[in-house]
């Protein structure tokens, strides 16, 4: 697994509201921070704060309104060395999705060179995830499960979990947070962790940034 450095540079996501006369609005303000491989980062901030328009950006989904996005000296956006070593899971919208599970997980090995099927397989039998069964007639916790593991076995050098967890029970979220730093241990890489439960999951952190209405307000370690 290759090794990544990820630098934000006075990043900047602005959105134009059509339906009110192309009215600007700013969801990420000249935000500057970086990511190294070997740490688990806490990404925090209230609902709104712009923490999954400046992760999209991070993750390559999206091009920066302004500002850039380095990895290992290199522009990330549709910088194709880099778009298998990246994974972003965030909640889908399973209601009509009729692949069966283990199909669907087969199909994310496809882009991704470091996906381990076997830990896949592992993981959904822990999180007690039926593999034939189709993803719409999954419990939403059960969809977020699939998300995680799928998150997990990638082992992409930069995985990002925002929200990762929303539907799952507290014992299902507990396994989930124990896989991750076990995993962490085995395979270092870079984990962005996005979440408001912070009293739940702080002892996973190597480091904190704080958003607050689209700015940086701290970035350190969590000590």
């Amino acid at each position: 697994m290759k090794a990544l450095n990820i630098e934000l540079k006075n990043v900047s996501v602005v959105y134009k509201n059509f339906s009110l006369k192309n009215r600007v609005s700013e969801a990420v303000k000249n935000f500057s921070c970086s990511f190294d491989t070997g740490k688990i980062y806490g990404f925090i901030g209230r609902n709104s704060a712009g923490k999954t328009s400046l992760l999209s950006v991070v993750a390559g989904y999206r091009k920066a309104s302004s500002g850039h996005v380095i990895v290992n000296e290199e522009e990330l956006f549709e910088n194709s060395t880099y778009m298998s070593d990246i994974n972003f899971i965030y909640q889908k919208n399973f209601t009509e999705e009729l692949t069966k599970v283990i199909k669907y997980v087969k199909k994310s090995t496809t882009y991704r060179p470091h996906f381990d099927m076997e830990y896949a397989k592992e993981l959904l039998e822990k999180f007690n995830i039926p593999l034939k069964k189709r993803l719409k007639n999954l419990s939403k916790g059960q969809q977020s499960a699939v998300s995680v593991v799928i998150g997990l076995a990638s082992r992409c050098p930069l995985t990002i979990f925002d929200e990762a967890y929303l539907g799952m029970d507290a014992p299902t979220r507990d396994l989930f947070y124990r896989e991750l730093l076990e995993e962490q241990t085995r395979h270092p890489r870079i984990i962005v962790m996005s979440t408001h439960l912070i009293s739940e999951v702080e002892h996973l952190f190597d480091e904190v940034v704080i958003i607050d209405q689209g700015a940086l307000v701290l970035d350190g370690t969590y000590d």
